[in-house]
């Protein structure tokens, strides 16, 4: 499970696996928690180097409008939301008003890249809505 997988290796429409989420330290993968659901939308958030890591994933478990969310890559999490960009955006503009972030949709034909499998599961699990 940790080996480093690119979208075309992995396919454009794997199915999300409860076991692929969770912790994955040998990957350095951490997600909110292991359940199914039916995810309309994948973001990218990027994030400013000033908000700690540990306290924006406190802030995203206490949120409604963030269904799941996985992180695999520096000062940047994977969210599943219903929500839009924008929304998402006043969201966590409030919690980090000085702060500088992007948060971007993540379509799954429009992507490509090294990641762990499991981040690669996450992103294509918005395919199964």
């Amino acid at each position: 499970m940790g080996a480093t997988t690119t979208v075309e290796e992995k396919g454009a429409h794997a199915s999300i696996q409860s076991e692929a989420f969770g912790s994955h330290p040998e990957s350095g993968v951490r997600a909110r928690r292991p359940r199914k659901t039916t995810i309309m939308s994948v973001y990218l958030l990027i994030y400013d180097e000033d908000i700690r890591e540990e306290s924006l994933l406190r802030f995203l478990d206490t949120r409604q409008e963030i269904l799941d969310w996985m992180t695999g890559l520096p000062a940047s999490v994977l969210i599943a939301s219903r929500k839009t960009p924008r929304q998402l955006a006043k969201l966590f503009g409030k919690k980090y008003p000085d702060a500088q972030f992007l948060i971007t949709e993540i379509e799954t034909t429009h992507a490509d890249g090294m990641l762990p499998e499991e981040c690669w599961d996450f992103i294509n699990s918005s395919d199964d809505r």
